[in-house]
């Protein structure tokens, strides 16, 4: 009997977790999901996992035990959103620092092959290139940015200090899907509309960003996993698509057309009662996918109508993370 490697997931029951599990079973892993109970129970409803342990990324006794016999590990569990990372400062830091600090430490103990860690394009900023590349300059414009950040490099040092231990940075651009919280753009405006009420755009609405459809996000992970090529034992890829470039007054606008609703976006120039503040905002991020093409193989398929459709109509869209997440 082929053994099936086996991958724990943490955040397993999220957006791109849940499609990263799915991938990973078509490609003959064992996939297992490590996320908290609220999240995989709330999923159960919809997907049904095989193999799964109820657990926050802070507890390392249930990290250690989830990692028994595991081979790789695909860390996704963060405290995410601009308003909650906005709002709650430490919790950001301790549960994107110290939490994947346990997860890499306890893969590292538990002689986990390898690691992928999910960051973010927000570590580039407000870039000074119109497409941003991985040796782009970083910078924390924000908390979560500096977390990332910060779990990039803690990643990296172990790598570089143990030869048999490898790990993988993927920065995402903007994924979108089902099960996505609605703090995120496209959920907030696509709850909205089913709502009757009018998609809200702070500042100009010119902000341009590269969407990507969730399950192209997890080919590119899960492409990772199998094609990474390393220096030191460490690799960086952008995941996202370019193709899907838009702004964001338009975006609100293809979502309003898909709801065939005679509706109209606000603009929220002053960023008055907002998630976010007008310093925070990136007002340009576009990614250059040219390292995860030339060595991951990666090519996204999904372009933004056929993903905006596909989440408008999966009826499956979280109102809110649970409260009290300990993540």
């Amino acid at each position: 009997m082929v053994h099936k490697k086996k991958v724990l997931v943490t955040g397993g029951a999220g957006c791109i977790g849940l499609e990263v599990y799915n991938q990973l079973l078509k490609e003959g892993y064992h996939p297992i999901v490590y996320d908290l109970i609220e999240k995989i129970q709330k999923v159960s409803k919809f997907v049904k996992l095989k193999e799964f342990f109820y657990g926050s990324i802070l507890d390392r006794a249930l990290l250690s035990k989830a990692m028994q016999n595991v081979d790789y590990v695909i860390h996704l569990a963060a405290h995410l959103g601009v308003q909650r990372t906005e709002e709650e400062p430490l919790r950001c830091l301790e549960i994107n620092i110290n939490g994947s600090k346990n997860v890499f430490e306890t893969a590292l103990q538990s002689n986990v092959k390898r690691v992928i860690f999910a960051s973010s394009s927000e570590v580039y900023g407000e870039p000074f290139d119109k497409y941003v590349n991985e040796n782009s300059i970083t910078q924390g414009k924000s908390v979560y940015s500096v977390s990332k950040l910060a779990g990039e490099e803690y990643l990296k040092a172990l790598c570089k200090e143990n030869k048999k231990f490898t790990g993988i940075v993927i920065r995402f651009f903007n994924t979108f899907g089902p099960y996505q919280t609605a703090q995120f753009a496209i959920p907030k405006f696509i709850n909205l509309v089913k709502n009757n009420a009018s998609p809200i755009i702070n500042g100009t609405g010119e902000q341009i960003r590269s969407y990507c459809y969730v399950s192209d996000s997890a080919q590119g992970t899960v492409n990772a996993l199998k094609k990474a090529k390393y220096n030191n034992n460490f690799s960086i890829y952008n995941i996202g698509n370019p193709n899907n470039s838009i702004s964001v007054l338009e975006l609100s606008r293809k979502i309003i057309n898909l709801s065939k609703k005679n509706i109209k976006p606000k603009i929220n120039r002053d960023f008055s009662q907002t998630d976010r503040i007008k310093e925070r905002e990136v007002f340009a991020r576009l990614c250059d996918i040219s390292k995860a093409k030339s060595e991951l193989k990666f090519s996204p398929k999904i372009n933004l109508i056929s993903g905006l459709k596909k989440t408008y109509n999966s009826q499956i869209l979280w109102e809110d993370w649970p409260k009290h997440n300990k993540v």
